[in-house]
């Protein structure tokens, strides 16, 4: 019995030390960019350690992210990605703030459920304690 808990526990530790690990590995990098009409951004790049999500949130009159609700998403595999577009749910505006956040993709796989209502499921990726997540602004013109 002893040695059961000991096996159990050491195996929880290697998985909650590759879980980490693969956080650590991922990073969001975006850019200021000029507005879209059909409500499309782009970002530069990303690194996932696992599958997951890019999420695209708002934010608030203190240029605070809004969460848990989100303005578009898109799926990406573990690996880096270059030029990811993710398709808005409406244009943005000239002066915007948004966030690109990392999100891990834990309840039905390939289909991003964190939201208001459900919280507990796909949460943010987080490395060395901090949310991977980025402010960019939309500029003018297009």
């Amino acid at each position: 019995m002893k040695q059961t808990i000991t096996t159990s526990l050491i195996a929880l530790s290697l998985g909650l030390a590759s879980a980490s690990a693969m956080a650590a590995d991922s990073m969001v990098d975006v850019m200021n960019q000029s507005a879209s009409a059909q409500g499309v951004v782009t970002i530069p790049a990303v690194t996932m350690g696992e599958n997951g999500f890019v999420v695209i949130h708002e934010s608030n009159a203190m240029g605070k992210p809004i969460a848990p609700a989100s303005v578009g998403f898109v799926r990406l595999t573990a690996g880096e990605h270059k030029n990811v577009s993710v398709i808005l749910d409406r244009p943005v505006k000239p002066g915007e703030k948004l966030y690109a956040m990392l999100h891990h993709d834990t309840g039905k796989m390939g289909v991003y459920e964190f939201g208001p209502g459900s919280t507990d499921v796909d949460l943010p990726v987080t490395a060395n304690g901090s949310v991977v997540i980025k402010p960019f602004m939309i500029k003018g013109g297009m």
